[in-house]
């Protein structure tokens, strides 16, 4: 079973400058992570770095990051860049 991250409702430039050791911390974590999205209203590419950033440093560890639950304007998003498939698979 994944650590499961809830992530901020705000997965922009704002919501995450201050807590990026978050983000340090589950790149450190040595298993799956699964990024609940649910709450996200905003996302933006500063969002998707830090996940990304996530998921190249625990796949190198041969672990699993992938997004799950996410909201509406989350998912129209992921999709908007193409990562749908990419990021909702693992």
């Amino acid at each position: 079973m994944p650590l499961i991250f809830m992530a901020f409702d705000e997965m922009d430039k704002e919501g995450i400058k201050d807590r990026i050791n978050v983000f340090e911390e589950l790149a450190a974590s040595n298993e799956n992570v699964a990024f609940d999205m649910s709450r996200v209203r905003h996302l933006d590419g500063t969002g998707i770095g830090a996940v990304a950033y996530v998921q190249r440093r625990l796949r190198a560890q041969g672990h699993r990051v992938r997004v799950i639950n996410p909201s509406p304007s989350a998912s129209a998003y992921l999709r908007d860049l193409g990562l749908t498939e990419l990021l909702l698979a693992g």
